[in-house]
């Protein structure tokens, strides 16, 4: 191998050494920006709940977190959050409208809210805050 040769060799290394270390360099800052926007994420989340925990804590009727809702009665708080009136959830549940309203009056009884809003408000906090992981 000639002089030129070798040159050209270790040239060629070295320039996929230099390739490899770059995209290792990029990879690695991806990750800790990846990493940095996970702490961002998961400082706002646990702002928010605090933030919710606060507003709980000052309600006049302060609802129960830890209560186990059914299938049922998930259902109907969901279709309630979503707006509908107590007919249109008798009809989209197969019962009359008067079971609809004793069945939503139940409920705030259960969690010690006040208004079918604030029902509302309720079930989809709870569901985003249940839906996100404070340990990711």
């Amino acid at each position: 191998m000639t002089i030129t040769q070798t040159y050209y060799a270790l040239k060629n290394i070295c320039d996929d050494d230099l390739a490899l270390m770059e995209k290792t360099l990029r990879y690695m800052l991806a990750c800790h920006e990846r990493q940095n926007e996970r702490e961002n994420l998961k400082a706002q989340c646990e702002s928010i709940k605090a933030e919710y925990d606060a507003m709980v804590k000052s309600l006049p009727h302060r609802p129960r977190r830890d209560y186990r809702f059914n299938f049922k009665a998930q259902r109907l708080l969901t279709l309630l959050s979503l707006g509908y009136t107590s007919k249109e959830i008798a009809y989209m549940t197969s019962c009359t409208e008067q079971t609809t309203k004793q069945y939503v009056n139940t409920l705030l009884k259960l969690t010690g809210l006040y208004n079918r809003t604030s029902l509302a408000s309720y079930w989809l906090t709870r569901q985003a805050l249940d839906e996100t992981d404070f340990n990711a």
